[in-house]
């Protein structure tokens, strides 16, 4: 996702023509779509290709199924060495549908997120190493935190995540209410950032990475 947003906000040598005729308002909408429906696609890609792949294992049901049932209820993953961690408390909580849905729509968020976070930045420093290394710190801290459920709520990274969501309301970990808000406060901000400095801002073009 870094890699994808990292020359944003996206102005290219042609860009001060779009602008000069769309206006800077249309244009910074424009440009705030772009991450928007290319996040959604870089996940409904990501989404597909795991199918692709694992399409000989996979039994198409409304059930997961007695081999994830047994892996997420025993300690069968330890012993076979597998690598990915099957969570009891999502297939508690979730159908293979619903668990599949609320990953794609929340990893979406997550996306929207550091795309908009490198924007913003970009924009109002016209570089592109400072949205790099603030999206990539979220990232980071990500990975730091792991293990500590009190700090997930102060990590947007992590709330793409199923198995950090306190479904239950038992543990320390955020509510799903908590992670709808904190998305929308994040990224609704954001967005009012980036119309208005693209409104005030110099529009520099920047050379090609």
């Amino acid at each position: 996702m870094i890699l994808l947003y990292s020359d944003a906000p996206f102005i290219d040598e042609n860009q001060p023509y779009i602008i000069a005729r769309s206006g800077r308002v249309s244009w910074s909408f424009g440009q705030i779509g772009y991450i928007f429906i290319s996040s959604a696609l870089y996940f409904i890609f990501l989404m597909f290709l795991t199918i692709v792949i694992n399409f000989p294992a996979i039994q198409f049901t409304m059930e997961w199924g007695k081999v994830l049932g047994t892996l997420a209820n025993t300690n069968a993953v330890f012993e076979i060495e597998l690598k990915t961690l099957i969570l009891l408390s999502v297939i508690n909580y979730f159908s293979p549908l619903q668990g599949m849905w609320f990953t794609f729509l929340l990893s979406w968020l997550a996306g929207v997120f550091l795309g908009l976070i490198i924007y913003v930045l970009n924009s109002l420093t016209n570089t592109r190493i400072f949205g790099v290394l603030a999206s990539s710190f979220f990232l980071v801290l990500d990975a730091t935190i792991l293990g500590k459920p009190f700090l997930y709520r102060f990590s947007p990274i992590s709330w793409s995540n199923l198995s950090r969501i306190d479904i239950g309301g038992t543990t320390q970990m955020p509510s799903i209410t908590y992670i709808y808000i904190g998305y929308l406060v994040l990224i609704g901000g954001m967005l009012i950032t980036a119309v208005f400095v693209n409104r005030k801002q110099p529009i520099n073009v920047l050379p090609p990475i």
